[in-house]
């Protein structure tokens, strides 16, 4: 968890210490301490629901059928269910560490009971803090089968590696109710005074759950989280809630029992909200009660509407009953991408700044435009309609001062609907993607959108839905096998590309859209013959709905393998084992995609300590396959990964996989989020300046070098990403770490990927892998496969195809392969670069050691059509091995091919990694007193050639990368040189 500012405890007053310290340890529940016996009482005392029937029951699952609807349900056999005819919640079974929580007893799943109805939660569990230690590490659980009244679980345990902090959490599901209550109490049994934070933590995830708080300024926005200063970010509330924006998915409230507001801290990835920060002397004790509720969507009004009726029940606050009626004529789409409508309070008499609002509630209409929802009485009120994530310009005020308010009819119009046919030119259905931008007169800004505010980041113009969620996505569409889609799109001009990859042709249309108007286009696509035979193209870092980062339904994740032309997928979705089998069996399109089954192990506790570090980190992440899909289990199998270095993770996989797995470093240099690095050789900081010594030393290179389990060592993995997604910057950070290593003969095959987690921040297949060695679908061997994969028969490839090979007296055409060579006389590279004509491409770069030691220019024809099927083949030829001014010791060679890579230096840290470009101009990088930081190349103009490339998959830069080939020139076995 996150670092417990230190602020925190400094900045309580001696009053409250006596304030706490007064009262004591109180002799109900176990706030006496756990005697093993104890029962804390039933929280929430005082609410009541009804209902027509219902019968609570508890149990323990037995069989994966059991386990809730929705990718993110992750019930498994052992865990504990509390059911009523409502609701089903889970608990996680005593043992079963998740995530944050370290051994189990965290609320994993919570569903309604309404039809069609999906599990989105990720996690809630209880802490009394942000740092590791914090969270409670339960030890033994008791129920309670009171039914047909109540059913409860009492999990009893203490704080993790804190065992004189005992820690009792009461679980309660009555009958009727849309939800748990949850009473948390904790006993200070240690001798020194400690301050705690009894909260639930609340991990939504990014680009999945989205927390609504209604306080001035918030709703959906939140303040950035510090570290440092996390105390700052404490809000006062009366109801966090939250929802998946998502067809299916359900939303959330928490609603405090025990005081009139909850304290906490949110963001787009974690909330923590609970009872006031507290100083507990020894002997001394807290509870917190709550009620986390759950209702169907769409939207998010349903938990709101729940957070009212709670809060009317607990503390008397009278609420308004609102009712609306919005025009739904014309058009396809229904939902939230069609209209959703945002309640906030106007304070201070301002009907028009922000943060003079407190946003409430946000409603969804239903499909026939209807649509009701509670307020809080006696407030004066602006609901405004938004439409592809924009506000529209009418918006209604009223007063909440009665019983009901009817605001009538709101009729913003109907929205132009587009339908795109596209087909191969015999006219076959083809399932591919459709992407929009904006076309003159019309700008990106005119037709830009968010999520209320939410991923503002992505380039969402126009927006035609949550960019985080199923098509239409972003500014993206998925046609199916159907080969049509319809689809609501905002006034403006635009063009309409059609794209299956870039190994087949683009094509592009300008529409106009009209407020009401149908327009159908058709658009035509046809395979280019670029990709050599028995070549694979290949995507090995892929998340969907699964993740706890991702709201992609199953459905549209395997839709999109097929639209963007990617013949293999490893599934490797946050801490679970994914494999897509449903999806792709009710689309029919097994045959069109292999995917193997796998995982991004992901760690959340902070443990790690390397040499000088000042803080507790994690390991980074690390993909693997493939692997066995288990339902029964936890994380359908998956590692648990909490604290453990790379090594012991490793030996943990080893017993996992199905065949002969491969381990992949995945994007080693990435930065920290919320505290937690997601690159390990960032979180060791790793200098590739520096070699790796034999055995730990005591260095920060020594880290890898280390065997921790006394098995593998923590550099003992296949595969580094060497390309993740599409960041120029991020590719030199790692090629750099690649070669450093190669320097040193550390070899590991490099990877080209995607980290796909939507339509539209990431595009599936950019990057991808182009593997070598005869494989074809339709006689796909996995075992082989993953061999050409371990063995580095490979190329990483962002559009341009790239076939290398060497040729000598004995090698008649020899691949990149981590198997050195020994050449045979005279040895020369052939070549051949094809590329569809989107793609740009400026030169060939031969690199010896880490070093460019030649370079070729290419130039396009001049009348070169990039919608167009000719001028595939930009290089064909073979290059002396004699023309690289190769040194007589032993060597490793990589070609590259695609646009110049921008300069770039290391003059901000000095850690050895590119970290400025030119960011004045003036052909050189920048010194270090105005570097200021890497400049990515934007958006182009549509006079670049980058432009359509651009445009299908946003800030990539053309480039393609074979793996090594090691020349061994005596045939004594390969010596690596050495670093520089």
């Amino acid at each position: 968890m996150l670092r417990f500012a230190r602020t925190w405890a400094l900045g309580l007053t001696a009053a409250a210490a006596l304030a706490a310290s007064a009262c004591g340890p109180q002799l109900n529940g176990c706030l006496a301490g756990d005697d093993g016996a104890c029962v804390p009482p039933s929280p929430c005392a005082g609410l009541r629901f009804s209902c027509a029937e219902s019968q609570p029951e508890i149990r323990r699952i037995s069989s994966p059928a059991e386990r809730p609807d929705g990718t993110k349900a992750d019930a498994a056999r052992g865990d504990i269910v509390l059911s009523n005819g409502q609701v089903t919640a889970v608990l996680g079974a005593i043992g079963t560490p998740r995530a944050l929580s370290p051994g189990g007893g965290g609320l994993v799943d919570l569903v309604p009971a309404a039809p069609g109805a999906a599990d989105e939660l990720n996690q809630a569990f209880q802490a009394v803090g942000i740092l590791p230690d914090d969270a409670a590490r339960y030890t033994s659980v008791d129920f309670i089968d009171a039914a047909p009244e109540f059913v409860a679980a009492i999990f009893r345990g203490h704080l993790d590696l804190r065992p004189q902090i005992e820690i009792v959490t009461r679980y309660e599901l009555r009958a009727c109710e849309p939800g748990l209550r949850v009473r948390l109490e904790v006993y200070h049994g240690a001798r020194d005074p400690l301050t705690v934070f009894p909260a639930d933590a609340l991990f939504w995830g990014d680009r999945s759950l989205t927390p609504f708080v209604p306080v001035a300024g918030g709703g959906y926005a939140h303040p950035e989280l510090d570290l440092e200063t996390i105390g700052d970010a404490f809000r006062d509330a009366p109801f966090v809630a939250a929802d998946a924006h998502t067809e299916r998915g359900a939303a959330y409230a928490v609603v405090a029992c025990d005081s009139g507001s909850h304290s906490g801290f949110h963001s787009e990835t974690l909330s923590a909200v609970g009872h006031e920060r507290t100083i507990l002397m020894p002997g001394d004790s807290v509870a917190f009660e709550r009620f986390i509720a759950v209702a169907p969507g769409p939207g998010q009004q349903g938990a709101s509407d729940l957070a009212f009726e709670l809060r009317s029940q607990l503390f008397g606050e009278p609420t308004t009953h609102i009712t609306a009626h919005v025009s739904a004529e014309g058009g396809a789409a229904r939902g939230e991408r069609r209209m959703s409508l945002l309640f906030s309070e106007l304070l201070a008499g301002d009907d028009s700044a922000a943060q003079a609002r407190v946003p409430w509630a946000e409603a969804v209409p239903s499909d026939a435009g209807e649509f009701e929802l509670r307020l809080p009485r006696g407030k004066r009120f602006l609901v405004q309609p938004f439409r592809f994530g924009r506000a529209l310009r009418e918006g209604v005020i009223f007063d909440t001062d009665r019983d009901d308010v009817d605001l009538g009819g709101i009729n913003p119009g109907a929205p132009g609907t587009l339908t795109v046919n596209v087909a191969r030119k015999d006219g076959t259905p083809l399932i591919a993607e459709l992407v929009l931008v904006p076309q003159a007169p019309t700008t990106a800004d005119a037709v830009r959108g968010s999520l209320f505010g939410v991923f503002a980041e992505e380039r969402c113009a126009p927006y035609l839905g949550p960019p985080h969620g199923g098509s239409p996505a972003c500014n993206r569409v998925l046609v199916d096998a159907s080969g049509s889609a319809r689809f609501d799109v905002p006034d403006g001009n635009y063009y309409v590309y059609a794209t299956h990859g870039p190994f087949w042709s683009l094509a592009r249309e300008a529409i106009a859209m009209l407020p009401g108007a149908e327009r159908s286009i058709s658009l035509t696509l046809e395979p280019l013959s670029i990709l050599p035979e028995g070549v694979l193209s290949a995507d090995f870092h892929v998340h969907g709905g699964a993740s706890y980062d991702s709201s992609l339904p199953d459905r549209d994740r395997a839709l999109s393998f097929v639209a963007l032309g990617v013949d293999v997928i490893a599934a490797t979705d946050h801490d679970v084992v994914s494999d897509y089998a449903r999806a792709l069996r009710e689309l029919k399109l097994e045959d069109r995609v292999r995917v193997m089954p796998g995982v991004e192990t992901t760690g959340q506790i902070l443990f790690l300590r390397p040499p000088g570090s000042d803080v507790p980190k994690v390991i980074g992440h690390f993909n693997f396959w493939p692997l066995r899909r288990s339902p029964a289990l936890p994380r359908n199998g998956a590692p648990d990964d909490e604290r453990q270095e790379p090594g012991a993770l490793f030996d943990r996989v080893q017993k996992l996989y199905d065949g002969a797995g491969v381990a992949q470093l995945n994007h080693p240099f990435l930065a920290s989020d919320l505290g937690r690095d997601t690159g390990y050789l960032a979180a060791i900081e790793y200098d590739p300046r520096r070699a790796v010594p034999a055995a730990p030393d005591g260095s920060h290179e020594g880290e890898l070098a280390r065997r921790p389990g006394q098995g593998h060592r923590n550099l003992d993995y296949d595969a580094q990403e060497v390309m993740n997604g599409t960041s120029v910057e991020q590719m030199l950070r790692y090629r750099t770490g690649w070669f450093s290593f190669l320097n040193q003969g550390i070899l590991r095959a490099g990877t080209a990927n995607s980290d796909s987690h939507t339509l539209a921040a990431e595009v599936l297949g950019y990057p991808r892998n182009l593997v070598f060695g005869g494989h074809t679908l339709a006689n796909f061997d996995r075992e082989r496969f993953n061999q050409s994969v371990r063995h580095g028969e490979m190329v990483g490839s962002n559009g341009p195809v790239l076939s290398v090979c060497l040729v000598d007296g004995t090698h008649p055409c020899s691949g990149p392969s981590l198997s050195a060579l020994s050449p045979d006389g005279p040895a020369r590279l052939r070549i051949l670069l094809q590329v569809a004509p989107f793609v740009p491409v400026e030169e060939l770069r031969f690199i010896v050691n880490g070093i460019v030691r030649k370079t070729i220019t290419l130039t396009s024809p001049p009348d070169l059509d990039p919608f167009g099927t000719s001028a595939l083949t930009r290089f064909e030829g073979e290059v002396e091995l004699s023309e690289l001014a190769l040194p007589p010791n032993d060597v490793w060679l990589v070609v590259e091919a695609g646009m110049r890579l921008p300069l770039a230096g290391d003059l901000e840290d000095d850690d050895g990694l590119p970290d400025t470009t030119d960011n004045n101009g003036d052909g050189r990088v920048d010194e270090k007193d105005v570097a200021g930081e890497f400049h990515e190349p934007g958006r182009t103009s549509e006079d670049d050639p980058r432009f359509h490339l651009e445009t299908l998959a946003p800030g990539a830069w053309s480039t393609a990368f074979s793996n090594p080939f090691l020349i061994d020139w005596s045939g004594d076995g390969w010596l690596a040189p050495g670093l520089p």
